[in-house]
This record gives C-alpha cells, sequence and structure tokens, in this order.
C-alpha cells in the first residue's frame, strides 16, 4: 500500500489548467489531492462554490484543503476588523458630507461571510482549519495560517508565533498556508526587488523539529515553490522533514504548469517526491 499526494497552491481561481495524469496504482493504494489555500481571490461564496465544482471533477481519491490569506470573506476574525473599520469609515464620511464615500462604506457594512465549510463539504474532500483528519491511517494537521504581511486573512503576529505554533500536533503531513523559515519563503525584498528575503516563520519550523512530520505543505510565497529538506540542525539538508512549497502559480501570477507528487509508503515515510507537469497550461 502507498499513498500518493499531489500538491498544488496558490491557484487563485485558476485551477481549471490543472490536469492530473492518474499514477500507476494498485487497488489499495490512496490516492489524494492536497491544496495549501488562496484558492481564491477574496474568498467570497461565488469564488468559493466554483473551487468546490472543481473539486468533485478531480479523481483523488480524497481531497485534503486549507484556507489562506487571500480567503478574506472566510476568515470571521478579519471581517469583523473590516467592519469595525467601515463602520468608523462611514462616520467620517457623514460628518464631512462625503455622500458617495458614506455609500461605499455602507455597502462593505452588508457583506456576508463565507461558509467555506459547508460549501466544501463532501464526503472525499476534508477541509481543515486548525484540526486534523485521518485518511486510511495516514494523519492530517491544517491551518489556513500564514505570519503577518500587511492586512490580510488568518494571520499571525509575529511576537505570537511560539505561542501559536505550540497547538500544532504529530501528525504524519501538516499543512499550513505559510511556509516556515528557510524552506520555500525565499521572495524579492518590498523595498529592492533585487534583494532576496526569507519571510518564513521560524517559530513554526520550531515546532516542526520537535513534532517531526514526514511531509510538510506550504504555499503562499510564490517565488518559494520547489522542495527543501530539514534534518534538525540544517536547512541545506539532503534528508528529514521534507517541505514543499506547492504554490502554483508565479509571482505575476500566471501558471507555471507544474506540481509536485509525493508518495510515502505504509510506514508512512517518503519514497519518491517528483515535479509533475500539468497536462496543459
Amino acid at each position: 500500500m502507498k499513498f500518493i499526494l499531489d500538491c498544488i497552491s496558490d491557484t487563485h481561481t485558476k485551477h481549471d489548467y490543472l490536469d492530473f495524469q492518474a499514477p500507476v496504482m494498485d487497488p489499495e493504494d490512496v490516492w489524494i489531492l492536497v491544496h495549501a489555500g488562496d484558492f481564491t481571490h477574496q474568498g467570497t461564496a461565488e469564488q468559493v462554490t466554483k473551487f468546490a465544482a472543481w473539486l468533485k471533477t478531480q479523481p483523488h481519491h480524497h481531497k485534503v484543503v486549507i484556507c489562506g490569506n487571500h480567503e478574506l470573506l472566510c476568515d470571521d476574525v478579519w471581517l469583523s476588523q473590516y467592519k469595525e473599520k467601515m463602520q468608523a469609515a462611514l462616520e467620517d464620511c457623514n460628518l464631512r458630507g462625503d455622500v458617495i464615500g458614506a455609500a461605499n462604506a455602507e455597502a462593505a457594512l452588508t457583506i456576508p461571510s463565507t461558509n467555506v465549510r459547508e460549501i466544501l463539504k463532501d464526503p472525499f474532500v476534508h477541509y481543515l482549519q486548525e484540526e486534523g483528519t485521518e485518511i486510511s491511517g495516514l494523519r492530517f494537521w491544517g491551518s489556513p495560517y500564514s505570519r503577518r504581511f500587511f492586512d490580510w486573512a488568518f494571520q499571525v503576529e509575529h511576537d505570537q508565533g511560539a505561542e501559536y505554533w505550540e497547538k500544532l500536533p504529530e501528525a504524519d503531513v501538516v499543512i499550513v498556508h505559510g511556509p516556515p523559515k528557510w524552506h520555500g519563503d525565499q521572495c524579492p525584498d518590498l523595498d529592492d526587488r533585487y534583494k532576496k528575503v526569507f519571510v518564513g516563520c521560524p517559530d513554526f519550523l520550531n515546532r516542526l523539529r520537535v513534532t517531526q512530520p514526514a511531509l510538510v505543505v506550504s504555499g503562499h510565497i510564490h517565488p518559494g515553490f520547489g522542495v527543501t529538506y530539514d534534518d534538525g540542525t540544517s536547512v541545506q539538508a539532503a534528508s528529514g522533514i521534507c517541505m514543499v512549497n506547492a504554490a502554483s502559480l508565479t509571482d505575476t501570477y500566471k501558471p507555471h504548469g507544474l506540481f509536485i507528487r509525493v508518495t510515502l509508503d505504509e510506514n508512512k515515510c517518503i519514497t519518491s517526491v517528483v515535479y509533475k507537469n500539468c497536462a496543459y497550461v
């Protein structure tokens, strides 16, 4: 028996281009699609519904999905804070007699939250939001959170990372939208495009070194697409925890045409990690 995981992330409504060629499988093998978040632009009900419809057409036995920072309307905390800002803006516009601004603020106050769990509800779709699931004995744990970056959804403040990641339990596969420090987190500096910076969470990495999953799947940082390993002491290790950044789009939001397929044996040990071409782009 083996587990075959097709890892993708950050499709931003462009998942239709993906076409997965079925692997060679024995009858007892389990084929799983993993999406590490940002399947929409803003997390509207319409965008999530289209994603849910696409998921149902995929041939995998199971699909495991988390949200990301772009699923704004799926994060009740983000939406509540946004509406507080819009209420303040409305009061300010009324004081200044800004009719157009007031109308826009009033409209923003009526934006509904998106019940992503209900929309994705399906016997073969496992939606994880700071929770785990088990598929044929393979333990998954998933979280939509990433390190604070501007005003996006599902954010962990920089000084609260250690406290937050303490809740991460032992699992075979961890799926978190934001990558750990040094692994798939390199991107251009906002102030200098020629300078590279590592923006992942060090507290997340520290916790992973304690729980020791076989596989970590993230996204969020589009230029970080690829595979690295961490042996607990070196971020340039040839073995150890397999860290996959599965971002499916480039930093200009164009499909690059690849996904990462990870195979684990019945003992939950990784036996193969390969980059696969999509059937079309």
